[in-house]
Protein backbone atom coordinates (compact mmCIF):
# COMPACT_ATOMS: atom_id res chain seq x y z
CA UNK A 1 0.00 0.00 0.00
CA UNK A 2 2.87 2.36 0.85
CA UNK A 3 4.66 1.70 -2.46
CA UNK A 4 1.41 2.34 -4.37
CA UNK A 5 0.92 5.71 -2.61
CA UNK A 6 4.45 6.81 -3.48
CA UNK A 7 3.92 5.92 -7.15
CA UNK A 8 0.64 7.85 -7.29
CA UNK A 9 2.25 10.88 -5.63
CA UNK A 10 5.19 10.79 -8.07
CA UNK A 11 2.79 10.57 -11.01
CA UNK A 12 0.86 13.61 -9.76
CA UNK A 13 4.08 15.64 -9.47
CA UNK A 14 5.17 14.74 -12.99
CA UNK A 15 1.73 15.46 -14.44
CA UNK A 16 1.81 19.01 -12.99
CA UNK A 17 4.98 20.02 -14.85
CA UNK A 18 4.54 22.15 -17.95
CA UNK A 19 6.69 24.55 -19.91
CA UNK A 20 6.03 28.26 -19.55
CA UNK A 21 7.47 30.76 -22.00
CA UNK A 22 8.60 34.04 -20.51
CA UNK A 23 9.06 36.99 -22.84
CA UNK A 24 11.95 39.18 -21.67
CA UNK A 25 11.56 42.61 -23.28
CA UNK A 26 14.56 43.98 -25.13
CA UNK A 27 16.12 46.80 -23.14
CA UNK A 28 17.77 49.85 -24.64
CA UNK A 29 21.53 49.35 -24.58
CA UNK A 30 23.70 51.89 -22.79
CA UNK A 31 27.40 52.45 -22.14
CA UNK A 32 29.20 51.10 -19.09
CA UNK A 33 32.27 53.02 -17.91
CA UNK A 34 34.81 51.95 -15.29
CA UNK A 35 37.87 53.88 -14.15
CA UNK A 36 39.58 54.71 -10.86
CA UNK A 37 42.33 57.33 -10.95
CA UNK A 38 45.09 58.09 -8.43
CA UNK A 39 48.21 60.29 -8.29
CA UNK A 40 51.62 58.95 -9.30
CA UNK A 41 52.74 57.00 -6.22
CA UNK A 42 55.80 54.76 -6.56
CA UNK A 43 56.73 51.99 -6.10
CA UNK A 44 53.21 50.67 -6.84
CA UNK A 45 52.22 52.90 -9.74
CA UNK A 46 48.66 52.26 -10.84
CA UNK A 47 47.97 51.80 -14.55
CA UNK A 48 45.31 54.40 -15.35
CA UNK A 49 42.74 53.69 -18.02
CA UNK A 50 39.07 53.87 -18.89
CA UNK A 51 37.19 50.71 -19.76
CA UNK A 52 34.17 51.25 -22.02
CA UNK A 53 31.65 48.46 -22.44
CA UNK A 54 28.01 48.17 -23.47
CA UNK A 55 25.13 46.57 -21.60
CA UNK A 56 23.86 43.32 -23.07
CA UNK A 57 21.05 40.79 -22.79
CA UNK A 58 21.55 38.07 -20.18
CA UNK A 59 21.61 35.48 -22.96
CA UNK A 60 24.18 37.40 -25.03
CA UNK A 61 27.64 35.82 -24.71
CA UNK A 62 29.41 38.07 -27.23
CA UNK A 63 32.24 40.34 -26.06
CA UNK A 64 30.99 43.83 -25.32
CA UNK A 65 34.25 45.77 -25.66
CA UNK A 66 33.83 49.21 -27.21
CA UNK A 67 36.75 50.35 -29.36
CA UNK A 68 35.15 53.09 -31.48
CA UNK A 69 34.08 55.58 -28.81
CA UNK A 70 35.33 59.16 -28.54
CA UNK A 71 36.69 59.50 -24.99
CA UNK A 72 37.49 63.03 -23.82
CA UNK A 73 39.18 63.87 -20.50
CA UNK A 74 38.95 67.31 -18.89
CA UNK A 75 40.97 68.74 -15.99
CA UNK A 76 39.53 71.68 -14.07
CA UNK A 77 37.07 72.36 -16.93
CA UNK A 78 39.77 72.37 -19.63
CA UNK A 79 40.31 69.62 -22.20
CA UNK A 80 43.27 67.49 -21.11
CA UNK A 81 43.41 64.59 -23.58
CA UNK A 82 41.57 62.53 -26.19
CA UNK A 83 42.11 58.91 -25.25
CA UNK A 84 42.97 56.25 -27.84
CA UNK A 85 41.80 52.64 -27.64
CA UNK A 86 44.47 49.91 -27.33
CA UNK A 87 43.13 46.63 -28.67
CA UNK A 88 45.56 44.36 -26.81
CA UNK A 89 44.36 45.57 -23.39
CA UNK A 90 40.73 46.40 -24.33
CA UNK A 91 40.75 49.87 -22.79
CA UNK A 92 41.62 53.55 -23.27
CA UNK A 93 44.89 54.34 -21.40
CA UNK A 94 45.15 57.67 -19.55
CA UNK A 95 48.48 59.30 -20.38
CA UNK A 96 48.82 61.60 -17.37
CA UNK A 97 48.60 61.35 -13.60
CA UNK A 98 46.05 63.40 -11.67
CA UNK A 99 46.93 65.64 -8.74
CA UNK A 100 45.22 66.03 -5.35
CA UNK A 101 42.54 68.71 -5.32
CA UNK A 102 42.06 68.75 -9.08
CA UNK A 103 38.69 67.97 -10.67
CA UNK A 104 38.31 65.64 -13.63
CA UNK A 105 35.50 65.17 -16.11
CA UNK A 106 35.07 62.43 -18.71
CA UNK A 107 32.79 62.43 -21.75
CA UNK A 108 32.23 59.31 -23.86
CA UNK A 109 30.51 59.56 -27.24
CA UNK A 110 29.49 56.55 -29.33
CA UNK A 111 27.16 56.30 -32.32
CA UNK A 112 23.65 55.03 -31.51
CA UNK A 113 24.21 55.48 -27.77
CA UNK A 114 23.47 58.29 -25.39
CA UNK A 115 26.53 60.36 -24.55
CA UNK A 116 27.71 59.54 -21.03
CA UNK A 117 29.52 61.87 -18.66
CA UNK A 118 30.95 61.76 -15.17
CA UNK A 119 33.12 63.84 -12.86
CA UNK A 120 35.33 63.25 -9.86
CA UNK A 121 38.27 64.72 -7.93
CA UNK A 122 41.41 63.50 -6.17
CA UNK A 123 41.20 63.66 -2.35
CA UNK A 124 44.19 64.49 -0.18
CA UNK A 125 46.31 61.66 1.19
CA UNK A 126 45.48 60.55 4.74
CA UNK A 127 48.73 59.22 6.20
CA UNK A 128 49.16 56.09 8.25
CA UNK A 129 50.53 57.05 11.66
CA UNK A 130 51.61 53.58 12.81
CA UNK A 131 51.13 49.93 11.90
CA UNK A 132 51.79 46.94 14.13
CA UNK A 133 51.19 43.28 13.36
CA UNK A 134 50.58 40.30 15.60
CA UNK A 135 51.26 37.25 13.40
CA UNK A 136 49.40 34.88 15.75
CA UNK A 137 46.18 36.55 16.92
CA UNK A 138 43.86 33.53 17.15
CA UNK A 139 42.96 30.14 15.67
CA UNK A 140 39.62 29.21 14.13
CA UNK A 141 37.77 25.94 14.64
CA UNK A 142 39.74 24.32 11.78
CA UNK A 143 43.09 25.22 13.32
CA UNK A 144 43.94 27.98 10.83
CA UNK A 145 45.79 30.93 12.33
CA UNK A 146 44.71 34.54 11.83
CA UNK A 147 47.05 37.53 12.01
CA UNK A 148 46.09 40.92 13.42
CA UNK A 149 46.99 44.27 11.87
CA UNK A 150 46.56 47.43 13.95
CA UNK A 151 46.54 50.53 11.75
CA UNK A 152 46.44 53.99 13.33
CA UNK A 153 45.57 57.14 11.36
CA UNK A 154 44.29 60.65 12.05
CA UNK A 155 41.08 61.68 10.31
CA UNK A 156 41.10 65.26 8.94
CA UNK A 157 38.91 67.60 10.99
CA UNK A 158 35.73 69.19 9.58
CA UNK A 159 35.71 67.02 6.45
CA UNK A 160 33.45 64.22 5.27
CA UNK A 161 35.90 61.45 4.52
CA UNK A 162 35.37 57.97 3.12
CA UNK A 163 37.93 55.20 3.39
CA UNK A 164 38.85 51.83 1.96
CA UNK A 165 41.35 49.53 3.66
CA UNK A 166 42.96 46.67 1.75
CA UNK A 167 45.68 44.11 2.47
CA UNK A 168 47.41 42.60 -0.55
CA UNK A 169 50.41 40.73 -1.82
CA UNK A 170 53.41 43.04 -2.13
CA UNK A 171 53.24 42.68 -5.93
CA UNK A 172 49.64 43.31 -6.83
CA UNK A 173 47.32 44.54 -9.53
CA UNK A 174 44.90 47.19 -8.28
CA UNK A 175 41.95 45.72 -10.16
CA UNK A 176 42.64 42.02 -9.53
CA UNK A 177 40.60 40.69 -6.59
CA UNK A 178 42.84 37.61 -6.39
CA UNK A 179 45.73 39.76 -5.09
CA UNK A 180 43.84 40.84 -1.94
CA UNK A 181 43.31 39.05 1.35
CA UNK A 182 39.88 38.51 2.89
CA UNK A 183 39.49 40.68 5.99
CA UNK A 184 37.45 40.74 9.19
CA UNK A 185 37.16 43.25 12.01
CA UNK A 186 35.19 43.88 15.18
CA UNK A 187 35.36 47.66 14.85
CA UNK A 188 31.92 49.28 14.74
CA UNK A 189 32.96 51.85 12.13
CA UNK A 190 33.12 48.94 9.68
CA UNK A 191 30.67 46.39 11.08
CA UNK A 192 27.90 49.02 11.20
CA UNK A 193 28.15 49.48 7.42
CA UNK A 194 25.20 47.93 5.58
CA UNK A 195 27.42 45.88 3.25
CA UNK A 196 29.42 44.17 6.03
CA UNK A 197 28.09 40.60 6.39
CA UNK A 198 26.32 39.53 9.56
CA UNK A 199 27.99 36.94 11.81
CA UNK A 200 25.12 34.66 10.79
CA UNK A 201 26.24 34.79 7.15
CA UNK A 202 28.93 32.14 7.60
CA UNK A 203 27.96 30.91 4.12
CA UNK A 204 29.50 33.93 2.32
CA UNK A 205 33.12 34.91 1.81
CA UNK A 206 34.65 37.64 3.92
CA UNK A 207 35.08 41.02 2.17
CA UNK A 208 38.41 41.93 0.61
CA UNK A 209 37.68 45.65 0.84
CA UNK A 210 36.77 47.31 4.14
CA UNK A 211 34.95 50.56 3.44
CA UNK A 212 33.83 53.01 6.12
CA UNK A 213 33.16 56.70 6.76
CA UNK A 214 34.36 59.11 9.43
CA UNK A 215 30.97 60.01 10.90
CA UNK A 216 31.94 58.78 14.40
CA UNK A 217 35.68 59.58 14.31
CA UNK A 218 35.76 62.99 12.58
CA UNK A 219 39.01 64.80 13.36
CA UNK A 220 40.20 62.05 15.71
CA UNK A 221 43.05 59.59 15.73
CA UNK A 222 41.74 56.06 15.38
CA UNK A 223 43.24 52.57 15.51
CA UNK A 224 41.52 49.98 13.37
CA UNK A 225 42.18 46.30 14.09
CA UNK A 226 41.72 43.91 11.17
CA UNK A 227 42.43 40.21 10.70
CA UNK A 228 43.58 38.15 7.73
CA UNK A 229 44.62 34.54 7.14
CA UNK A 230 48.34 34.47 6.33
CA UNK A 231 49.81 31.79 4.06
CA UNK A 232 50.63 28.79 6.25
CA UNK A 233 51.86 25.25 5.93
CA UNK A 234 52.11 22.09 8.01
CA UNK A 235 54.87 19.63 8.71
CA UNK A 236 55.17 18.14 12.19
CA UNK A 237 54.08 21.60 13.36
CA UNK A 238 52.06 24.33 11.74
CA UNK A 239 53.99 27.32 10.38
CA UNK A 240 53.10 30.78 9.11
CA UNK A 241 54.96 30.99 5.80
CA UNK A 242 57.48 33.70 5.08
CA UNK A 243 55.63 36.39 3.14
CA UNK A 244 55.28 40.11 2.39
CA UNK A 245 52.10 42.16 2.54
CA UNK A 246 51.10 45.69 1.58
CA UNK A 247 48.52 47.61 3.62
CA UNK A 248 46.80 50.52 1.87
CA UNK A 249 44.65 53.15 3.56
CA UNK A 250 42.70 54.79 0.75
CA UNK A 251 40.96 58.14 1.08
CA UNK A 252 38.21 57.70 -1.51
CA UNK A 253 35.50 59.91 -2.95
CA UNK A 254 31.88 59.51 -1.91
CA UNK A 255 30.92 58.10 -5.32
CA UNK A 256 33.66 55.45 -4.96
CA UNK A 257 32.36 54.56 -1.47
CA UNK A 258 28.73 54.31 -2.59
CA UNK A 259 29.56 52.24 -5.67
CA UNK A 260 31.78 49.74 -3.86
CA UNK A 261 29.56 49.29 -0.79
CA UNK A 262 26.42 48.69 -2.86
CA UNK A 263 28.32 46.40 -5.25
CA UNK A 264 29.57 44.27 -2.32
CA UNK A 265 26.09 44.24 -0.80
CA UNK A 266 24.56 43.21 -4.11
CA UNK A 267 27.03 40.33 -4.37
CA UNK A 268 26.01 39.05 -0.94
CA UNK A 269 22.28 39.43 -1.68
CA UNK A 270 22.68 37.18 -4.74
CA UNK A 271 23.92 34.36 -2.50
CA UNK A 272 20.98 32.49 -0.99
CA UNK A 273 20.85 32.82 2.80
CA UNK A 274 20.36 29.38 4.35
CA UNK A 275 18.08 30.95 6.98
CA UNK A 276 16.16 33.62 5.04
CA UNK A 277 16.47 32.66 1.37
CA UNK A 278 17.39 35.08 -1.41
CA UNK A 279 17.96 38.73 -0.57
CA UNK A 280 16.13 41.68 -2.08
CA UNK A 281 17.44 43.00 -5.43
CA UNK A 282 19.82 45.93 -4.99
CA UNK A 283 20.88 48.53 -7.54
CA UNK A 284 24.55 49.48 -7.55
CA UNK A 285 24.90 53.24 -7.15
CA UNK A 286 26.66 54.78 -10.14
CA UNK A 287 27.94 58.28 -10.89
CA UNK A 288 27.79 57.79 -14.68
CA UNK A 289 25.19 60.04 -16.29
CA UNK A 290 23.12 58.22 -19.01
CA UNK A 291 25.04 55.01 -18.35
CA UNK A 292 26.43 52.67 -15.71
CA UNK A 293 29.68 52.08 -13.85
CA UNK A 294 32.15 54.25 -11.99
CA UNK A 295 34.55 57.10 -12.64
CA UNK A 296 36.21 58.00 -9.34
CA UNK A 297 39.41 59.23 -7.78
CA UNK A 298 41.18 58.22 -4.61
CA UNK A 299 44.47 58.78 -2.81
CA UNK A 300 46.33 56.45 -0.50
CA UNK A 301 49.14 55.82 1.92
CA UNK A 302 50.69 52.39 2.22
CA UNK A 303 53.11 50.32 4.27
CA UNK A 304 54.74 47.06 3.18
CA UNK A 305 55.79 44.51 5.79
CA UNK A 306 57.86 41.35 5.86
CA UNK A 307 56.44 38.57 8.03
CA UNK A 308 59.10 35.88 8.58
CA UNK A 309 58.31 32.20 8.92
CA UNK A 310 56.79 31.60 12.34
CA UNK A 311 56.56 28.23 14.08
CA UNK A 312 53.32 27.80 16.01
CA UNK A 313 53.18 26.06 19.36
CA UNK A 314 50.85 23.34 18.19
CA UNK A 315 51.52 20.02 16.52
CA UNK A 316 49.78 19.09 13.30
CA UNK A 317 47.51 16.14 13.94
Amino acid sequence: MIKYSILVFSFLLISCIREIEVNIPEQEHSLVIYSTIVPFTPPDVKFLNIKVRTTRNIFDTAKNYTSDALVLMYKNNKIQDTLKYIDSIHCYPINFFPAPGDKYFVQVIKKDFKTVTSETFIPAKVKIDTITINPVAYFDEDGSVFSEIAITFTDPVNENNFYELVVSDINFNYDNDANYYELTTNDNIVTSESYYPSLLRFDVKKPKYLLFNDETINGEQHTLYVYYTPPQHEQDYRFISDHFITIQLRNVTEEFYLFKTTMIQQGYSRVEDILYGMGEPLNVISNIQNGHGLFAGFNFDQVSLHIPETKLNCKFR
